[in-house]
């Protein structure tokens, strides 16, 4: 079985950017059940579109910054195995 650190970096990132499109997706839509787009657009003048592309955007950011802090907290195992042509180190 392959570590985190020798799969593909497309893969590593799919395992990021995919949950937090969903997870913005499910917040967005939660939150703007509750709150009107309008009522944020006091000084800016957007359309409701813009407002909710930046919302989603803001969703999908705070879900990635999420994931990814995820994956790096996995980290590699305590006893790794070394890569193909890499030689094991003892510690």
């Amino acid at each position: 079985m392959q570590s985190m650190f020798e799969r593909p970096a497309v893969q590593r990132a799919m395992w990021v950017v995919w949950p937090a499109f969903l997870a913005a997706m499910a917040a967005e839509i939660v939150f703007f059940a509750i709150f009107d787009p309008l009522d944020f657009n006091i000084r800016l003048q957007l359309s409701r579109e813009a407002v909710y592309t930046f919302g989603f955007v803001a969703f999908w950011l705070l879900g990635a910054l999420s994931s990814l802090l995820t994956l790096f907290l996995q980290g590699l195992p305590p006893h790794a195995e070394p890569r193909a042509g890499e030689q094991a180190t003892e510690p």
